[in-house]
């Protein structure tokens, strides 16, 4: 087993004898100091440079000549050493054990366009990602539950403070707190967003599980934007062979919208409130995400992007044109896609940009009566020049929803 030495503990000498005490946020935590001996000071500096229990072991039969009968006693007694020190917190096991219980094996799954290995309660995979799953190959982001606190307090600087989750930024990483679940301790996410560990109680019940799906969500979008991919609050519909999506802020009707058509004509909903954009060889891809809000709505399939549609509510039903710099912008502001930093800000309005360049972009101004979908779909056809169709993309599903 292999220990790690909490950084926010130092060794110092008082009067004569020695001490383990903590600082900073260990303080903050409510940890304590711990007196140590000649022996603790040797254990110590060595974890402190990384040394496994063996290696600490053989340290200490080195120091004491230890032979024969010995070595057991002092393999005691360390692990007793060990054990205190992990109890007031300054080590902690690097990869401690332990499974969470309803742990499957791996499970893959496809979000967006990419690829995600899960280890963790096999609830959620049954009940989230039935329809997304896969076949297990090389992970483009691997998630981890982990039925315990983190062996280290992580900080770092705080990026943003909000009531949903206070987000900072690491050396390697990204760190959150979610006050809305406090069933989970922390979220930990790679800032290529490849590796995500999520730390949680050990035993939840089945509606607290259902946190680390939404909680995975915040992951998937760090490795999205690193792949070149976008995330849009809108609610989608397969029309002509093509992904539609409509969006606006939240209360605007973007359900009711797209409810309309689907009563008015049968077309299919893709999903009832997250679409991911991407671009491949120069043509724009909407990709199914098993995120889909309260709607129940989410399908796997992928298939060419007709359009982005702004909605606002009016008394009147009318398309209204916009500018370039309108529709990147809009598009932009529709994003969930991170903005934590000014960086992050800069690659969505780029992306924003060569979207909007692939696609159909308007607003409509409408009420919630079916008149509304009837000048939207007017719109769209003469756009399209009057090509029919209503099937197609490629995907798993392509026509399905429902998950959720």
């Amino acid at each position: 087993m292999r220990w790690r030495a909490a950084d926010e503990y130092v060794c110092v000498r008082l009067g004569g004898q020695s001490y383990l005490l903590p600082y900073g946020q260990k303080i903050a935590d409510f940890h304590v100091g711990l007196q140590i001996n000649e022996s603790g000071i040797l254990i110590w500096n060595a974890l402190k440079d990384g040394a496994g229990e063996e290696e600490l072991l053989e340290l200490l039969c080195r120091r004491f000549e230890a032979q024969g009968e010995d070595i057991p006693r002092i393999r005691r007694d360390l692990e007793e050493f060990l054990g205190k020190l992990a109890a007031k917190g300054a080590i902690g096991q690097e990869r401690p054990g332990g499974v969470f219980q309803g742990t499957a094996r791996p499970y893959y799954f496809h979000a967006g366009s990419l690829r995600v290995r899960y280890d963790g309660p096999e609830r959620v995979c049954q009940k989230y990602f039935a329809g997304f799953g896969c076949g297990e190959g090389e992970a483009d982001q691997r998630v981890e539950i982990l039925p315990f606190r983190p062996s280290a307090t992580l900080n770092g600087r705080v990026l943003v403070r909000g009531g949903e989750f206070i987000l900072m930024e690491g050396e390697e990483s990204y760190i959150m707190l979610l006050p809305a679940f406090p069933d989970i301790y922390e979220l930990h996410v790679s800032k290529d967003g490849s590796l995500c560990r999520i730390y949680c109680r050990p035993e939840m019940s089945g509606e607290e599980q259902e946190h680390i799906f939404h909680a995975m969500r915040f992951a998937f979008l760090v490795l999205a934007q690193n792949r070149g991919l976008c995330v849009v609050h809108s609610a989608s519909l397969l029309y002509r062979e093509r992904a539609w999506l409509f969006s606006g802020k939240s209360g605007t009707g973007k359900s009711t919208h797209t409810n309309l058509w689907r009563d008015a004509w049968g077309i299919t909903l893709l999903n009832g409130d997250l679409n991911c954009l991407g671009i491949e060889e120069g043509r724009v891809w909407s990709y199914g995400l098993p995120w889909c809000g309260t709607s129940g709505i989410a399908s796997s399939g992928a298939h060419l992007l007709g359009g982005v549609v702004f909605l606002r509510q009016g008394k009147e039903n009318r398309v209204q044109e916009l500018t370039e710099a309108e529709k990147a912008c809009l598009l932009a502001m529709r994003m969930i896609t991170p903005t934590w930093t000014a960086e992050m800000l800069n690659r969505n309005l780029a992306l924003s940009e060569r979207i909007i360049r692939g696609c159909m972009a308007a607003r409509l101004c409408c009420t919630r009566e079916p008149e509304a979908a009837q000048v939207m779909r007017r719109y769209i056809d003469e756009y399209c020049g009057g090509e029919q169709g209503n099937s197609g993309g490629r995907g798993n599903e392509g026509h399905g929803s429902g998950q959720n």
